[in-house]
Protein backbone atom coordinates (compact mmCIF):
# COMPACT_ATOMS: atom_id res chain seq x y z
CA UNK A 1 0.00 0.00 0.00
CA UNK A 2 2.72 2.55 1.00
CA UNK A 3 4.44 1.84 -2.39
CA UNK A 4 1.55 2.10 -4.40
CA UNK A 5 -0.28 5.04 -2.41
CA UNK A 6 2.31 6.64 -0.62
CA UNK A 7 2.91 10.00 -0.89
CA UNK A 8 6.69 9.09 -2.33
CA UNK A 9 5.54 6.41 -4.55
CA UNK A 10 4.92 7.61 -8.46
CA UNK A 11 1.97 5.03 -9.44
CA UNK A 12 -0.72 6.15 -11.28
CA UNK A 13 -4.40 5.28 -9.70
CA UNK A 14 -6.30 2.67 -10.89
CA UNK A 15 -9.76 2.97 -12.40
CA UNK A 16 -11.35 1.85 -9.19
CA UNK A 17 -10.90 5.58 -8.42
CA UNK A 18 -13.13 6.93 -11.49
CA UNK A 19 -15.98 5.97 -9.11
CA UNK A 20 -15.34 9.49 -7.61
CA UNK A 21 -15.57 11.71 -9.75
CA UNK A 22 -18.31 14.67 -9.29
CA UNK A 23 -19.62 17.52 -10.99
CA UNK A 24 -17.80 16.08 -14.13
CA UNK A 25 -14.34 17.06 -11.58
CA UNK A 26 -11.89 14.36 -9.94
CA UNK A 27 -11.07 15.97 -6.65
CA UNK A 28 -7.86 14.79 -5.55
CA UNK A 29 -8.82 11.61 -3.96
CA UNK A 30 -9.97 10.59 -7.81
CA UNK A 31 -6.93 11.65 -9.70
CA UNK A 32 -4.88 8.83 -10.98
CA UNK A 33 -1.66 10.52 -12.64
CA UNK A 34 0.87 10.94 -10.35
CA UNK A 35 2.35 14.61 -11.34
CA UNK A 36 -1.20 15.41 -11.54
CA UNK A 37 -2.02 14.22 -8.10
CA UNK A 38 1.43 15.97 -6.60
CA UNK A 39 0.53 19.12 -7.52
CA UNK A 40 -3.17 19.36 -6.93
CA UNK A 41 -2.03 18.19 -3.20
CA UNK A 42 0.38 20.83 -2.71
CA UNK A 43 -2.87 23.63 -3.21
CA UNK A 44 -4.95 21.75 0.09
CA UNK A 45 -3.07 18.91 1.67
CA UNK A 46 -1.92 21.69 4.22
CA UNK A 47 -5.54 22.35 5.04
CA UNK A 48 -5.58 19.43 7.84
CA UNK A 49 -2.31 20.27 9.53
CA UNK A 50 -3.50 23.63 10.28
CA UNK A 51 -7.32 23.06 11.65
CA UNK A 52 -6.61 23.39 15.17
CA UNK A 53 -7.34 26.83 15.41
CA UNK A 54 -9.21 27.86 18.82
CA UNK A 55 -12.89 28.48 16.70
CA UNK A 56 -12.69 24.96 15.54
CA UNK A 57 -12.06 23.08 18.84
CA UNK A 58 -14.65 25.60 20.35
CA UNK A 59 -17.14 24.55 17.86
CA UNK A 60 -16.27 20.72 17.89
CA UNK A 61 -16.58 21.29 21.93
CA UNK A 62 -19.91 22.68 21.71
CA UNK A 63 -20.89 19.85 19.11
CA UNK A 64 -19.34 17.30 22.09
CA UNK A 65 -21.98 18.74 24.58
CA UNK A 66 -24.86 19.23 22.49
CA UNK A 67 -24.10 14.87 21.80
CA UNK A 68 -23.95 14.90 25.64
CA UNK A 69 -27.35 16.71 26.06
CA UNK A 70 -28.96 14.47 23.57
CA UNK A 71 -27.83 11.05 25.39
CA UNK A 72 -29.04 12.68 28.68
CA UNK A 73 -32.39 13.11 27.42
CA UNK A 74 -32.87 9.66 26.40
CA UNK A 75 -31.33 8.28 29.17
CA UNK A 76 -34.98 6.63 29.92
CA UNK A 77 -34.65 4.86 26.79
CA UNK A 78 -33.07 1.05 26.78
CA UNK A 79 -31.05 1.59 23.42
CA UNK A 80 -29.29 4.28 21.54
CA UNK A 81 -28.58 4.35 17.97
CA UNK A 82 -25.04 4.99 18.63
CA UNK A 83 -24.49 5.30 14.39
CA UNK A 84 -26.84 7.70 13.64
CA UNK A 85 -25.61 9.91 16.43
CA UNK A 86 -22.04 9.88 15.62
CA UNK A 87 -22.94 10.14 11.79
CA UNK A 88 -24.60 13.76 12.76
CA UNK A 89 -21.77 14.65 14.64
CA UNK A 90 -19.08 13.92 12.19
CA UNK A 91 -21.60 15.39 9.15
CA UNK A 92 -21.93 18.75 11.56
CA UNK A 93 -18.08 18.79 12.46
CA UNK A 94 -17.00 18.44 8.85
CA UNK A 95 -19.22 20.56 7.29
CA UNK A 96 -17.98 23.67 9.80
CA UNK A 97 -14.46 22.90 8.06
CA UNK A 98 -15.76 23.00 5.31
CA UNK A 99 -17.75 25.88 5.28
CA UNK A 100 -17.29 28.04 8.14
CA UNK A 101 -19.82 28.27 11.19
CA UNK A 102 -22.08 30.42 9.55
CA UNK A 103 -23.10 27.81 6.96
CA UNK A 104 -22.66 24.74 8.56
CA UNK A 105 -25.26 21.83 9.74
CA UNK A 106 -26.76 21.30 13.47
CA UNK A 107 -27.89 17.89 11.93
CA UNK A 108 -27.53 16.72 16.26
CA UNK A 109 -30.55 18.65 17.27
CA UNK A 110 -32.18 19.79 13.49
CA UNK A 111 -34.04 16.75 12.16
CA UNK A 112 -33.87 18.13 8.70
CA UNK A 113 -32.98 17.35 5.24
CA UNK A 114 -29.69 16.76 5.73
CA UNK A 115 -30.19 13.95 8.62
CA UNK A 116 -32.71 12.47 5.57
CA UNK A 117 -29.82 12.06 2.82
CA UNK A 118 -27.29 11.07 5.86
CA UNK A 119 -30.22 7.95 7.12
CA UNK A 120 -30.09 7.20 3.41
CA UNK A 121 -26.45 7.02 2.68
CA UNK A 122 -25.99 4.58 5.95
CA UNK A 123 -28.40 1.93 3.67
CA UNK A 124 -26.84 3.02 0.70
CA UNK A 125 -23.55 1.31 1.75
CA UNK A 126 -24.89 -1.85 1.18
CA UNK A 127 -25.31 -1.28 -2.27
CA UNK A 128 -21.52 0.04 -2.89
CA UNK A 129 -19.99 -3.24 -3.69
CA UNK A 130 -22.42 -4.04 -6.25
CA UNK A 131 -22.52 -0.59 -7.34
CA UNK A 132 -18.70 -0.90 -8.06
CA UNK A 133 -18.50 -4.23 -9.43
CA UNK A 134 -21.36 -4.78 -11.78
CA UNK A 135 -22.33 -0.74 -12.52
CA UNK A 136 -24.56 -1.30 -15.98
CA UNK A 137 -26.79 -4.06 -14.32
CA UNK A 138 -27.01 -1.34 -11.21
CA UNK A 139 -28.02 0.97 -13.00
CA UNK A 140 -30.41 -0.83 -14.94
CA UNK A 141 -31.86 -1.52 -11.31
CA UNK A 142 -32.20 2.11 -10.77
CA UNK A 143 -33.89 2.87 -13.55
CA UNK A 144 -35.79 0.26 -13.37
CA UNK A 145 -37.28 0.83 -9.69
CA UNK A 146 -37.43 4.82 -10.53
CA UNK A 147 -40.17 4.12 -13.55
CA UNK A 148 -41.98 1.85 -10.96
CA UNK A 149 -41.97 4.81 -8.30
CA UNK A 150 -40.09 2.98 -5.95
CA UNK A 151 -36.80 4.28 -5.73
CA UNK A 152 -35.86 3.96 -2.00
CA UNK A 153 -33.57 6.47 -0.34
CA UNK A 154 -30.60 4.64 -0.20
CA UNK A 155 -30.05 4.11 -3.77
CA UNK A 156 -30.67 8.69 -4.88
CA UNK A 157 -28.87 9.69 -1.25
CA UNK A 158 -25.67 9.57 -2.98
CA UNK A 159 -27.43 11.91 -5.58
CA UNK A 160 -28.93 14.44 -2.56
CA UNK A 161 -25.96 14.88 -1.10
CA UNK A 162 -24.08 15.78 -4.55
CA UNK A 163 -27.28 18.10 -4.89
CA UNK A 164 -27.20 19.32 -1.30
CA UNK A 165 -23.58 20.19 -1.38
CA UNK A 166 -23.71 22.16 -4.47
CA UNK A 167 -26.14 23.99 -3.80
CA UNK A 168 -24.75 25.13 -0.39
CA UNK A 169 -21.39 25.85 -2.37
CA UNK A 170 -22.93 28.26 -4.96
CA UNK A 171 -25.16 30.10 -2.14
CA UNK A 172 -21.95 31.07 0.30
CA UNK A 173 -19.89 31.98 -2.84
CA UNK A 174 -23.24 33.96 -4.56
CA UNK A 175 -23.30 35.84 -0.80
CA UNK A 176 -27.31 34.80 -1.03
CA UNK A 177 -26.66 33.71 2.40
CA UNK A 178 -24.34 37.10 3.90
CA UNK A 179 -21.75 34.63 3.84
CA UNK A 180 -18.59 36.42 5.77
CA UNK A 181 -14.53 35.47 5.28
CA UNK A 182 -14.36 32.45 7.25
CA UNK A 183 -10.57 31.58 6.60
CA UNK A 184 -10.60 28.44 8.36
CA UNK A 185 -12.55 26.62 5.99
CA UNK A 186 -11.24 24.83 2.92
CA UNK A 187 -14.19 26.57 0.89
CA UNK A 188 -11.70 29.34 1.68
CA UNK A 189 -8.71 27.84 0.39
CA UNK A 190 -9.98 26.56 -2.53
CA UNK A 191 -11.42 30.00 -3.14
CA UNK A 192 -7.67 31.15 -2.53
CA UNK A 193 -5.61 28.70 -4.50
CA UNK A 194 -4.90 29.34 -7.97
CA UNK A 195 -4.13 26.69 -10.90
CA UNK A 196 -0.49 26.55 -12.24
CA UNK A 197 -1.12 28.95 -15.01
CA UNK A 198 -2.46 31.59 -12.16
CA UNK A 199 -6.53 31.31 -13.21
CA UNK A 200 -8.67 30.55 -10.39
CA UNK A 201 -10.16 26.78 -9.37
CA UNK A 202 -13.33 26.21 -11.30
CA UNK A 203 -16.98 25.99 -9.34
CA UNK A 204 -17.02 22.78 -10.27
CA UNK A 205 -13.88 21.38 -9.21
CA UNK A 206 -13.89 23.32 -5.68
CA UNK A 207 -17.91 21.41 -5.24
CA UNK A 208 -15.89 18.33 -5.95
CA UNK A 209 -12.93 18.46 -4.03
CA UNK A 210 -15.44 19.65 -0.85
CA UNK A 211 -18.39 16.87 -1.68
CA UNK A 212 -15.01 14.26 -1.21
CA UNK A 213 -13.96 15.87 2.19
CA UNK A 214 -17.69 15.78 3.04
CA UNK A 215 -18.70 12.10 2.33
CA UNK A 216 -15.38 10.85 3.42
CA UNK A 217 -14.97 12.11 6.37
CA UNK A 218 -18.89 11.69 7.20
CA UNK A 219 -18.26 7.82 6.94
CA UNK A 220 -15.32 7.01 8.23
CA UNK A 221 -15.43 9.13 11.66
CA UNK A 222 -19.13 7.87 12.17
CA UNK A 223 -17.85 4.24 11.62
CA UNK A 224 -14.90 4.71 14.15
CA UNK A 225 -16.44 6.32 16.39
CA UNK A 226 -19.29 4.03 16.56
CA UNK A 227 -16.90 1.00 17.33
CA UNK A 228 -15.08 2.64 19.72
CA UNK A 229 -18.12 3.73 21.73
CA UNK A 230 -19.15 -0.56 21.17
CA UNK A 231 -15.58 -1.66 22.29
CA UNK A 232 -15.56 0.64 25.40
CA UNK A 233 -19.00 -0.81 26.45
CA UNK A 234 -17.82 -4.46 26.20
CA UNK A 235 -14.56 -3.65 28.29
CA UNK A 236 -15.52 -1.84 31.51
CA UNK A 237 -11.96 -1.79 32.81
CA UNK A 238 -10.65 0.36 29.85
CA UNK A 239 -13.59 2.17 29.77
CA UNK A 240 -12.16 3.14 33.90
CA UNK A 241 -8.94 3.50 32.68
CA UNK A 242 -9.72 5.57 29.89
CA UNK A 243 -12.10 7.96 31.87
CA UNK A 244 -9.75 8.26 34.85
CA UNK A 245 -6.69 9.16 32.00
CA UNK A 246 -9.14 12.24 30.65
CA UNK A 247 -10.14 13.55 33.92
CA UNK A 248 -6.70 13.44 35.42
CA UNK A 249 -6.30 15.80 32.09
CA UNK A 250 -5.50 19.87 32.93
CA UNK A 251 -8.88 21.22 30.95
CA UNK A 252 -9.09 24.80 29.55
CA UNK A 253 -11.46 27.10 30.16
CA UNK A 254 -13.74 25.87 28.30
CA UNK A 255 -14.13 22.49 30.66
CA UNK A 256 -12.43 20.56 28.05
CA UNK A 257 -8.78 19.60 27.76
CA UNK A 258 -7.32 20.54 24.80
CA UNK A 259 -6.80 18.60 21.69
CA UNK A 260 -3.39 18.41 22.27
CA UNK A 261 -3.56 17.01 25.88
CA UNK A 262 -6.38 14.49 24.27
CA UNK A 263 -4.11 13.62 21.45
CA UNK A 264 -1.19 12.60 24.04
CA UNK A 265 -3.31 10.70 26.19
CA UNK A 266 -1.53 6.77 25.83
CA UNK A 267 -4.30 4.61 26.87
CA UNK A 268 -6.74 6.30 25.11
CA UNK A 269 -4.39 6.39 21.61
CA UNK A 270 -3.56 3.06 21.90
CA UNK A 271 -7.31 2.26 22.59
CA UNK A 272 -8.46 3.96 19.93
CA UNK A 273 -5.26 2.29 17.51
CA UNK A 274 -6.86 -0.88 18.39
CA UNK A 275 -10.39 -0.98 17.57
Amino acid sequence: MREIYGNSGRYAKSKFFDHFVAYGERALFAIRPYAAHRQRRKLIASFYHDVNEPSVEAFINERVNTVISHIDRKHDKISLDVCSLASHFAFDNISRLLYGKSHCSHVIEIDGKERQILAGLKKAQLWGPFQIDFPGLYGLVRKLLSLLNYLPASLHADDDLIRWNYDRVTEIITGRRGVEDEEDTLLHRLLSARNPDGTPLSLNYIASELYDNLNAAQVTVAVTLTYIIYHLSENLKWQIKICDEILDLPSEATGFPSFASINAAPILDAFIREV
